[in-house]
């Protein structure tokens, strides 16, 4: 559907524009994120078989959930609503996977349901960053040190222009106190998204850690 297909790129315009700049800086309370659900919404109501446009509200929902803009346990069951349907109706949708991934990662820390969830996700898509990232950060939640490093240096190389990439192979660094990197890596990422000043001040909170 033409009409469905056309909404879902649009929300995810909305969504992705959220993931950038706007991430967690948003005084109107994920104006973005509204945006983007209500173009997923419009998509399923064009064609309720679309599972990626399911997914994508999914991954909505979670944004709305993990940064406190709708704590509510409506808003976390409807990150579980979603998954399930994009999963029904097409159980190999990699992105689906991905979306029933946050919603035990996000909705209630359980790591090892999560995991799966993202490897299979990842293993559908390979060059994407984002299930590769998330797999790191299970691994960084459980102490693997070594396996969270190398997810996250992989999940950056994937989408070196995606600054949370960048921030997440930095906090890794900072846990690891490779300072000097984790100072490096938030430089790289500030130089592509200078009005990002969540990252201005996590790398004043690095050198805190790191001089004192």
């Amino acid at each position: 559907n033409a009409e469905a297909y056309t909404f879902y790129l649009k929300g995810r315009e909305y969504l992705l524009r959220h993931q950038g700049p706007a991430r967690g800086l948003d005084p109107l309370g994920g104006t973005d994120v509204v945006a983007a659900e209500g173009l997923f919404r419009r998509a399923i109501a064009a064609d309720s078989t679309f599972a990626l446009a399911h997914a994508s509200l999914s991954a909505a929902h979670t944004e709305m959930y993990w940064l406190s803009y709708d704590r509510s346990p409506a808003r976390r069951e409807s990150i579980l609503a979603e998954a399930k349907a994009a999963l029904r109706l097409q159980p190999e949708l990699p992105e689906a996977h991905l979306a029933m991934g946050y919603y035990w990662y996000v909705g209630h820390q359980d790591w090892a349901r999560a995991l799966p969830e993202f490897e299979i996700a990842n293993h559908g898509m390979p060059s994407e960053a984002q299930a590769q990232m998330f797999i790191a950060n299970v691994y960084r939640r459980q102490g693997r040190w070594s396996e969270a490093l190398a997810g996250h240096e992989r999940a950056f190389q994937l989408a070196p222009l995606e600054s949370d990439k960048a921030l997440n192979l930095a906090r890794t660094y900072q846990a690891m106190r490779r300072y000097a990197d984790a100072a490096r890596t938030l430089d790289y990422a500030i130089a592509i998204e200078p009005t990002n000043y969540g990252l201005v001040v996590e790398r004043g909170q690095r050198f805190v850690e790191w001089q004192g």
